[in-house]
């Protein structure tokens, strides 16, 4: 992707399953990467935990109408906005017959739970990092964190958000505050 579109070096970012793949592409391609951020980012996990994840989306769940899956999603995503909910909903939301469902590749999302068990990566030596764990979330380990210290030295920067992981939607202005002057910009 890169190659074709021209760029020699750029800053990755990922969240979640996201980070993990930001974290691998970085160890394959250091010299591709200026910089990289991690917000809330899924692996090493449990593997039991990730079956049962795993197990529970091989069912493809629908809803009998969008205000039920808007309840449905307002649980989940407790403290976020209900502009942001109502933005999920019609941007990922789409009809099924007389039901609705979020439009999503199920086998994906199993083969996703599958990579975030295995075990964690740390970037590679010398990666300006920021990490920006989501301290109401169970996604970062500390082992791995303390892992990325060892390994990065003062080229990490840990900035833990009170936040679950949906961190980039309960605090969007704290992450750019915190991502603009690490990349400079």
């Amino acid at each position: 992707m890169l190659d074709h579109l021209g760029l020699e070096r750029v800053a990755v970012i990922g969240r979640s399953y996201g980070g993990a793949i930001a974290v691998h592409l970085t160890r394959a391609v250091p010299e591709r990467v200026e910089a990289l951020v991690l917000l809330d980012p899924a692996m090493g996990l449990s593997p039991g935990d990730m079956l049962r994840a795993a197990e529970e989306c091989r069912a493809d769940e629908t809803f009998p109408d969008v205000a039920t899956a808007g309840a449905d999603r307002a649980i989940c995503w407790a403290g976020i906005s209900d502009e942001l909910v109502q933005a999920e909903l019609a941007e990922h939301l789409v009809p099924d017959g007389d039901r609705w469902r979020y439009r999503y590749c199920p086998p994906a999302v199993v083969t996703a739970w599958g990579e975030m068990a295995r075990p964690a990566r740390t970037p590679p030596a010398g990666m300006p990092t920021l990490l920006i764990p989501a301290i109401r979330s169970a996604f970062v380990h500390p082992r791995w964190v303390w892992e990325c210290r060892q390994e990065l030295g003062d080229a990490l920067i840990v900035a833990e958000l009170d936040a679950g992981h949906m961190i980039f939607l309960e605090y969007t202005a704290e992450m750019a505050d915190l991502i603009r002057p690490f990349l400079g910009r």
